[in-house]
């Protein structure tokens, strides 16, 4: 049964990602991203956040980066930003962080 709402994808990724089902909570949060409309949404930072653990949970670190294309929409999240951080320095590239850090 396929359903169009992502919050119910985000909810059994979750489910998943706390039961330690990588695998499925990676599918199930990858699914959720890719019906997402509203970024805005208020559940879509917990989103992306599980979404990565759960990729660096399975070792799929390079599948990560994708999600630094978000990191002006929450740089103001110290979660993303801590993220952002675990992203750049599990694909080697934890020299570059300042390219994308946005301090004034």
């Amino acid at each position: 049964m396929e359903f169009k709402e992502p919050y119910l994808y985000y909810v059994l990724g979750k489910s998943y990602y706390m039961k330690n089902n990588y695998q499925e909570a990676t599918n199930s949060l990858k699914t959720a991203i890719d019906l997402t409309v509203n970024k805005n949404s208020n559940y879509v930072e917990g989103l992306i956040e599980t979404y990565v653990y759960s990729l660096v949970n399975r070792n799929q670190y390079s599948k990560s980066m994708k999600l630094l294309n978000l990191y002006y929409e929450y740089s103001n999240s110290g979660d993303f930003i801590f993220l952002a951080t675990l992203i750049l320095m599990n694909n080697a590239y934890i020299r570059i962080f300042d390219k994308y850090n946005c301090r004034k």
